[in-house]
């Protein structure tokens, strides 16, 4: 067997070409990064804590540097790290920021951080201290925050690379332990499911191209039970996060059959390449503010009724608009979907509004009805308009040229 000395020097002496770049000097790069942007957030918290802009805290945030690197490994002298080194890293590295930023932002789930952005803005505008430039350097600390949460839970591309292994395995035995090692990369708990709800997606696909044996077929079922119990306790410690837990534990007694369809529903409608939405997969009643423990009939429970993006349309035929949109803006994603909806608000009479608080809801219900990647939610909701800039006049007006020919097509009322 080889000495330390001797692996350490060929360790050292791997080429660095293209765009491979040592795991130390990445690991050395975000450390001092953590490092910075606890400091960072810590000098925010602070003002808005004091309501007060120091001239000495705009002088020290203009200091630090808090750019982020995002790094694909996907050159091959990786290899020899396994697939999972970039995960390794950021969990090595930089979680002290990742879990920072969920306490700074109030919500886990990056898709509603734009909340929180909000409130900060105006108090930076009333405390009127060089608010131009404190606004930036707000807005820089949420880019870099952003894409930080993002590379912690990019759980598509990481399933997606260890697909053909899992998927292989089928051929012989349902390997449950696969997900669970999997998901357990990932502290977001709506990311955790998705791994769950690929796996039984991929489960039921093999059943359906292989014939199974008598005993495949029982470990089939065995396989994919387990994931539906798997998704159950993960939605089970999203909800004791806010609840009491005898309360959580009789809401989920009597939920259980309403729980398994709406899982059912969920891998239905997976879309691999799909966002990572601010989503409850099962569809349960969306954060209850008291847990329905006291009814009598388990059998009578309603699940409330999600939005879809039908509902949100103000015409009498709303479903066939809805399809015709779909079909004419089949492409495009972010800002080009947030053109169509200031085309739909603009057009006369208006045939899309929404209430103060329904962003959310409404992405997701716009995420499932058009069934591909529409972009993310901060990309579509934080997108500015000038309505003085010509070229944002014309890509609106694109926008309401492309309504209006569905509109055509639509039965005469």
């Amino acid at each position: 067997m080889e000495n330390s000395s001797q692996t350490e020097e060929k360790l050292v002496r791997i080429p660095i070409e293209g765009n491979f770049k040592l795991v130390s000097a990445i690991t050395d790069e975000y450390k001092i990064l953590n490092k910075n942007l606890l400091e960072y957030i810590s000098i925010f918290e602070t003002i808005f804590q004091q309501e007060n802009v120091h001239l000495n805290d705009y002088k020290r945030l203009s200091e630090i540097n808090i750019e982020f690197n995002s790094y694909e490994f996907d050159h091959p002298l990786y290899i020899v790290y396994g697939f999972n080194i970039k995960s390794n890293i950021l969990n090595a590295t930089l979680i002290e920021t990742y879990i920072k930023a969920h306490d700074f932002f109030r919500n886990q789930f990056c898709g509603l951080w734009y909340n929180q952005m909000e409130i900060y803005k105006i108090k930076l505008i009333e405390l009127g201290t060089e608010i131009d430039a404190m606004l930036m350097l707000l807005e820089m600390l949420y880019g870099t925050l952003d894409m930080i949460h993002m590379d912690f839970n990019s759980v598509i591309k990481e399933i997606d690379l260890l697909n053909d292994y899992v998927y292989d395995t089928f051929d012989f035995k349902f390997k449950f332990e696969n997900y669970t090692k999997l998901s357990t990369n990932y502290h977001d708990l709506n990311t955790q499911k998705k791994v769950f709800i690929k796996a039984i997606r991929d489960a039921k696909m093999h059943k359906i191209e292989k014939t199974l044996s008598e005993k495949d077929e029982t470990d089939y079922q065995i396989f994919v039970q387990k994931c539906i119990e798997a998704i159950k306790v993960i939605e089970f410690e999203i909800m004791a996060n806010d609840h009491p837990i005898d309360d959580t534990m009789k809401y989920f007694e009597m939920n259980n059959t309403s729980l398994n369809q709406k899982i059912e529903d969920e891998i239905d409608e997976y879309q691999p390449y799909s966002e990572v939405v601010p989503i409850n997969p099962t569809q349960v009643e969306k954060v209850p503010t008291t847990l329905k423990t006291e009814i009598s009939n388990p059998s009578t429970i309603e699940i409330k009724p999600v939005k879809t993006f039908p509902d949100y349309l103000l015409h009498i035929h709303n479903e066939k608009l809805a399809e015709g949109l779909k079909k004419q803006f089949s492409t495009g994603k972010g800002k080009k979907i947030r053109t169509m909806l200031e085309g739909l608000k603009q057009i006369t009479p208006p045939i899309f509004t929404l209430s103060s608080g329904e962003n959310n809801e409404f992405f997701s219900a716009l995420s499932g009805y058009f069934k591909r990647d529409i972009g993310t939610y901060a990309s579509i909701f934080n997108s500015a308009y000038d309505k003085s800039d010509e070229k944002e006049k014309a890509s609106i007006n694109d926008a309401i040229k492309k309504i209006n020919h569905v509109l055509t097509t639509l039965p005469i009322q």
